[in-house]
């Protein structure tokens, strides 16, 4: 059809702004919340719904991954972890960077780092424990917001082989047994690897 790869473009150049949109909401509301107005205040009222912006950036992501993979027509892994990696992992190493300064220069002093903790962030197992029992490792230095990579980062490493292979017509009911397993096992024994799934 004529116009077909423009009229997709325009469509998937929305879904990247509504992304876009969502992120900044979720980080205006990190920076307004807690650093000038109180969670009581207006303000404070309108940006509550910061959980629910990630969910809406993580089912988009969905989607433009589906769509970029698809298109890039990745048949193996590596291309594809490369491109995943080189995604996530520079801007989440620069995260952790920033977070390490600014922590020194509250705290007057290197923050104590352990290797467990440290392992758990690189192998993105980072989770915020508030009301969440099961979670394995906080995110390094205080910086609660980097909790979402790691669910978005197990998100693309599960997509690859439920996409490549599965059959289409099995991959809706293995990924809802998958969820339920999650839900079950982490209902029993509180687990990061139940909340991934």
């Amino acid at each position: 059809r004529s116009g077909g790869p423009n009229k997709m473009k325009t469509k998937l150049d929305k879904l990247e702004m509504l992304r876009g949109f969502a992120a900044l909401y979720v980080f205006a509301g990190h920076f307004v919340v807690v650093r000038i107005f109180s969670k009581q205040s207006a303000v404070g009222f309108f940006f509550r719904f910061g959980q629910e912006a990630v969910m809406l950036f993580f089912l988009l992501s969905g989607f433009v991954v589906f769509y970029s993979t698809t298109k890039n027509g990745d048949t193996a892994f590596r291309p594809y972890f490369i491109r995943r990696l080189r995604r996530i992992y520079p801007i989440f190493l620069l995260a952790l960077l920033i977070s390490g300064m600014v922590a020194f220069q509250v705290s007057g002093g290197w923050p104590t780092l352990h290797a467990g903790q440290l392992l758990g962030n690189l192998f993105m197992f980072q989770d915020f424990k508030g009301g969440k029992p099961g979670v394995w490792v906080s995110p390094l230095f205080g910086n609660v917001a980097l909790w979402s990579l790691a669910y978005e980062w197990w998100f693309y490493m599960l997509f690859f082989p439920i996409y490549h292979y599965l059959s289409p017509r099995f991959q809706i009911h293995v990924v809802a047994t998958l969820s339920i397993i999650g839900f079950a096992t982490y209902s029993f024994c509180p687990n990061e690897v139940s909340l991934i799934l």
